[in-house]
């Protein structure tokens, strides 16, 4: 692994001091809730911890994304994947359009989708794909309520037309491993 990555591992490891008042906090308040100590298990492990990053004891989650990162391996040379590549096309776009199990999961839920194009093997539609992965609009029509979102496009992040076969070397080059890492 190269020394900018690891680098990047080390800072998020040491992210800094937690607000060490906030985890005191957030640990009395997991205290007086009604429920047995440690009956949430590692969410209230979680919750303290995001208290001491943010310095706040309730944090806001309401807001919500699933990022998906698409792209085609080079091993399908091999005969072992599950489906072709097209199939990698398919879903990519189908993500876009609500027409998968995640994307009406999503939808249901609430929470936004973000499609990312990583390294799909064929051409998606030019009209589907955007470099932003953030838009800015409003949600009524009198334009009171403006503010960004996430794309309902793909965002180019691309590498490569997919990634080499690891049956007969290395599926990415270090240089792509840290594109798509960073």
């Amino acid at each position: 692994m190269n020394s900018k990555i690891l680098e990047i591992l080390n800072d998020i490891e040491e992210m800094g001091d937690l607000d060490q008042e906030a985890v005191k906090a957030a640990e009395a308040r997991q205290e007086v809730l009604a429920k047995p100590t440690g009956a949430l298990g590692d969410l209230e492990e979680m919750t303290v911890r995001l208290a001491g990053i943010t310095g706040l004891v309730k944090n806001d989650m309401k807001k919500q994304a699933v990022a998906i990162f698409s792209a085609d391996n080079g091993v399908v040379d091999e005969g072992v994947a599950s489906a072709p590549q097209s199939v990698t096309f398919s879903q990519t776009i189908n993500f876009t359009r609500g027409l998968t199990g995640v994307s009406s999961m999503a939808k249901y839920w609430g929470i936004d989708l973000l499609v990312c194009d990583m390294g799909v093997k064929m051409d998606l539609p030019e009209e589907l794909v955007t470099d932003s992965m953030v838009e800015q609009g409003c949600d009524d029509c009198d334009g009171t309520d403006c503010r960004n979102f996430l794309t309902k496009k793909i965002v180019n992040r691309r590498l490569a037309r997919g990634t080499a076969n690891l049956a007969k070397g290395p599926a990415m080059t270090e240089e792509q491993f840290e594109k798509a890492f960073l």
